[in-house]
């Protein structure tokens, strides 16, 4: 499907590299720059929220695919920006899988308390 760009419309965020000439494919101008490696990173943390939002909104098979696949080329460029493998991330995610669990039960925590005595 695609995203639908306006004619004329404000965005102020980081895209995929191939965005600007995807749009002005369609006969739209292009307004850009180039961040620096800070404020990439500081726009990346931003898009990560911004495509986990869609995630949730997503409501059948197909549309979630692809906000998965959205969230996960996001911590991709995360990962490799901060110098961390996925080698490193899958390590990770398998002992607290294995020390706290994964989320295959839907364990739901209402509250917690202390019994009195």
């Amino acid at each position: 499907m695609g995203t639908v760009y306006p004619d004329n419309a404000e965005y102020n965020k980081i895209v995929r590299d191939k965005i600007p000439e995807i749009v002005t494919a369609k006969g739209l101008t292009v307004e850009t720059r180039e961040l620096s490696d800070e404020e990439i990173l500081k726009e990346l943390y931003k898009k990560i929220v911004e495509e986990a939002v869609e995630l949730s909104s997503a409501d059948n098979k197909a549309d979630i695919i692809n906000e998965i696949a959205d969230v996960l080329e996001v911590l991709y460029s995360l990962s490799e920006r901060n110098g961390i493998t996925l080698d490193e991330i899958e390590e990770t995610r398998l002992l607290k899988a294995e020390k706290r669990g994964s989320f295959k039960k839907g364990v739901f925590v209402i509250r917690t308390y202390r019994e009195e005595k």
